[in-house]
């Protein structure tokens, strides 16, 4: 991890460890979504969505376009049915910033998936 802290609405190259099947693994873009940041300073985890360039139609999944503001290279997918609390030592590189109207979808979709 670089010396930069991972704050919530930050998108981060993110290493995965090995899968049990269905899992995300590899290094792969991640969305910080908690702790929120006035404490995030404090914890050692952080709570993201994985990225996913498979272009499939899942109830969870919400497409994002590559922009200067996120950093993805490629168009992907927010895996928001994936949530992983993982060490911050596992963000690698910060690659930008979700897009508000991407953040607010994102946020209806892991609020819809939890049932809250």
């Amino acid at each position: 991890m670089t010396n930069q802290l991972p704050h919530v609405g930050e998108i981060w190259m993110t290493q995965f460890d090995v899968p049990f099947p269905h899992e995300p693994a590899a290094l792969r873009p991640a969305l910080i979504i908690a702790p929120s940041t006035d404490i995030d300073h404090i914890h050692i985890s952080s709570i993201v969505i994985p990225f996913t360039s498979k272009m499939r139609q899942y109830e969870y999944w919400h497409p994002i376009n590559p922009s200067i503001e996120n950093g993805l290279l490629t168009k992907s997918h927010a895996q928001c049915d994936q949530l992983r609390s993982i060490n911050k030592t596992r963000m690698k590189e910060k690659l930008g910033i979700i897009e508000i109207d991407d953040w607010q979808t994102i946020r209806e979709l892991v609020r819809q998936f939890l049932s809250l």
